[in-house]
């Protein structure tokens, strides 16, 4: 994408957080538009994607009030999160995306799908321990409603964890 495009593009995206539309009337935009730029090489309109879909389904009521077809157009943004979460090669990225969801106990509705429990699980091998630490904060509050959600999980992480401090060499652990 030449640069001049790339920025065109960037701050029609900051707009969206400047200008308080109603985020049923920009899902559209974000399933046609922004999901797009989640695969991108430019790593700066990438972020700002994230940020924009984000920001955008913040604003909608996390209920199924919207109907049927705004919860699946939103589970499928929250999904298309979830997808860059686990497989960006930036730490940034990955962290971003979940704080994303952190910061919002709207988004648990759609968290608790299977897929994106298993998406989680899965995270849970990442070998940055922020990204273990946020995610276990997650599981915690997902389980509030429903402790089978994260019980399973956590056990095995914690498991996992001990078994690494038991088996690495303790000089390391202990610097």
């Amino acid at each position: 994408m030449p640069e001049f495009e790339s920025r065109s593009v960037f701050f029609c995206m900051k707009a969206f957080e400047i200008f308080e539309f109603e985020g049923y009337d920009l899902l559209p935009v974000i399933n046609e538009n922004i999901l797009r730029y989640f695969s991108i090489s430019d790593k700066l309109l990438r972020k700002q994607s994230i940020i924009s879909a984000y920001n955008i389904c913040k604003r909608l009521k996390f209920d199924l009030s919207g109907g049927k077809k705004v919860f699946d157009e939103v589970q499928n943004v929250v999904q298309s999160i979830m997808y860059v979460i686990a497989t960006d090669e930036f730490l940034d990225m990955r962290i971003l995306g979940l704080k994303a969801f952190l910061d919002n106990k709207c988004f648990d509705i759609y968290l608790k799908d299977k897929k994106n429990v298993e998406c989680l699980l899965m995270m849970l091998y990442d070998e940055s321990t922020e990204i273990r630490s946020l995610l276990i904060t997650l599981f915690s509050r997902l389980s509030e409603n429903n402790v089978s959600t994260a019980l399973t999980p956590l056990k095995v992480m914690v498991t996992q964890l001990i078994n690494q401090i038991q088996f690495s060499d303790s000089r390391y652990i202990l610097n």
